[in-house]
């Protein structure tokens, strides 16, 4: 059930941005996208693709990383692009104007491959370049929880600005709704994984390393259903 889940959460977040990279396509026109959204984006990937480096990850995760950074891209140049061209372009008003979501994809990978590379991505940071204050942390594990915290906190500005406009217009349902079913489905192969279940002293490590991205898949789930909410009424 775990790899199962894994390899469908796989496939909906390889999939999950085309929607509005060709909504905006079509409509020629990025007006709800807020830039600020953009940039907060784009660090959560980023970071995602510099953790999966740092803890060692297979070489698809990275590659997996690395095409969300590229998706991103695509939509950053489609925000420029087609923004340029409009009068009164007022930077502030596109910050501020947060319309599209941030998805928690970044840890949407089969379990049985995480945990099998779990005994090479332990490495700690090296204090050549890490404040000492991080100590024998790994610098991954702060990437990833970094990660969670952009991801999460992207919500919150989208619901409220669905609810004062009292629409959702430009908001693609696909990407909502596959970006949730990415997250449900990467949260059941969490739970499912055999080394979750093992209990003892194999479940606490599984943990100490998976948690965050479970809180990340996990929490924006709830708030993917409150977006969801939001456009059937």
């Amino acid at each position: 059930l775990s790899l199962v889940a894994g390899y469908l959460s796989i496939t909906s977040w390889l999939f999950a941005q085309l929607p509005q990279v060709i909504k905006n396509y079509n409509s020629k026109s990025v007006d709800g996208i807020s830039l600020g959204f953009l940039l907060c984006w784009f660090a959560g990937d980023f970071l995602n693709f510099l953790s999966c480096l740092m803890m060692e990850a297979l070489p698809f995760q990275i590659i997996l990383s690395g095409y969300y950074c590229i998706i991103d891209s695509i939509l950053g140049f489609q925000f420029f692009f087609y923004t340029k061209f409009k009068n009164n372009y007022n930077f502030a008003n596109l910050v501020s104007s947060s319309f599209i979501i941030g998805f928690n994809k970044a840890a949407a990978v089969p379990i049985s491959f995480v945990s099998s590379s779990s005994a090479s991505s332990s490495a700690s940071a090296s204090s050549s370049f890490v404040l000492p204050i991080i100590g024998s942390m790994s610098l991954g594990k702060i990437l990833a929880w970094a990660c969670t915290f952009l991801y999460l906190s992207s919500r919150l500005p989208q619901l409220v600005h669905n609810f004062q406009r009292k629409s959702v217009k430009g908001l693609s349902v696909y990407l909502v709704a596959a970006a949730l079913f990415g997250n449900l489905t990467y949260s059941i192969s969490l739970i499912t994984s055999e080394s979750s279940l093992d209990g003892g002293e194999i479940s606490k490590q599984f943990w100490e390393k998976e948690l965050s991205y479970f809180i990340g898949a996990l929490g924006t789930v709830i708030f993917d259903l409150g977006i969801l909410i939001q456009w059937y009424f």
